[in-house]
């Protein structure tokens, strides 16, 4: 065999490379959309799981979502009913079908995978100070509603931070401090 022979030996092929360039494609795409997806919908059952409710804005052209496939609610108060791929979460709310009072205070520092989440809604003491401070980091947010829950004026001053903040909602809820 001559030098030049051996050295194309060890060279890889185009369908290597070809093979390389698709692994490398799929593998972005997973880590770029499928992944965050997967962590959006386990977040919206775990919303579902403590009691909460999720509003879905679906997006995309009906032939697009079907190509995507509609996403399960899960069993989860989800409206409309399905979560797909191209959709976003809007709302979420915790209200008096909140089995575990401490549910959204786990689950608040994770809505930071709901980049479109615009309204947040605490009913029937679900909401604290502590609670507020994790509400404050959500900074797509533009309504908040704390009806008939126990906060502070400290607690509630967190709400400043909160840039596109438009509206909040007090309704039965005595700030003090």
């Amino acid at each position: 065999m001559s030098e030049a022979a051996i050295k194309r030996s060890w060279m890889p092929g185009v369908k290597t490379w070809s093979l390389v360039a698709t692994v490398l494609v799929l593998v972005t795409v997973y880590v770029a959309v499928w992944w965050p997806f997967q962590q959006r919908v386990t977040l919206i059952r775990d919303i579902g799981t403590a009691g909460g409710q999720v509003t879905v804005k679906q997006r995309g052209p009906e032939w697009l979502r079907s190509l995507t496939g509609y996403g399960s609610s899960h069993g989860v108060s989800v409206y409309p009913s399905s979560y797909g791929i191209l959709d976003r979460v809007e709302q979420v709310r915790f209200d008096q079908r909140v089995k575990d009072r401490e549910a959204p205070r786990r689950l608040i520092p994770r809505m930071q995978l709901f980049t479109s989440l615009v309204a947040l809604k605490f009913c029937y003491e679900t909401a604290t100070d502590d609670d507020l401070v994790a509400v404050s980091e959500l900074k797509s947010l533009n309504y908040v509603a704390l009806d008939h829950c126990r906060v502070s004026g400290r607690g509630f001053a967190r709400m400043k931070q909160l840039q596109r903040l438009e509206w909040e909602g007090l309704l039965y809820t005595p700030i003090r401090d």
